[in-house]
């Protein structure tokens, strides 16, 4: 009679622990999809910021703006970038690496050239034109997973 009684109470008790289970488990799926939906809205929502900054950049005057001020969006952009990265949980770094790598290189002919624009001019302008290249495979890939669903 004492073996019935503890097989019922550890069945019972394993019923109980099951039920138990299955009811948490609706809600735990629901947090997590709540928690990947604003993951995807934070990602998306940096990448607008990042697309921002990198229109300011690519869009620089290279024979009229001062190093500073190309420096300034440059550094800018990086800042955008990191931002970027830090909600794309580890998706994108081998794009927004090369990004990255761009964008310093324009931020260093800026450097290199000082203010004497003559010498300047074609330097920074491959420097943006590579930018703008770089930026094409990382703004494809986001711009599909940040469009709205139809």
């Amino acid at each position: 009679m004492a073996g019935r009684l503890l097989t019922w109470r550890h069945t019972r008790r394993s019923l109980l622990g099951a039920a138990l289970v299955i009811g948490i488990l609706p809600g735990v799926a629901a947090c997590a999809g709540q928690q990947e939906q604003r993951s995807a809205q934070s990602l998306c929502a940096r990448y607008q910021q990042l697309g921002a900054s990198m229109d300011a950049l690519k869009s620089v005057d290279v024979g009229t703006s001062s190093a500073d001020a190309i420096q300034a969006r440059a550094d800018a952009a990086l800042v955008k970038l990191d931002q970027l990265q830090a909600v794309s949980e580890g998706q994108y770094d081998t794009l927004i690496s090369t990004l990255r790598s761009a964008i310093n290189d324009v931020k260093q002919s800026a450097v290199d050239a000082g203010d004497s624009f003559a010498a300047a001019r074609q330097e920074r302008q491959v420097a943006v034109q590579h930018l703008a290249q770089n930026l094409g495979p990382l703004k494809q890939r986001l711009d599909e997973q940040c469009s709205p669903r139809g």
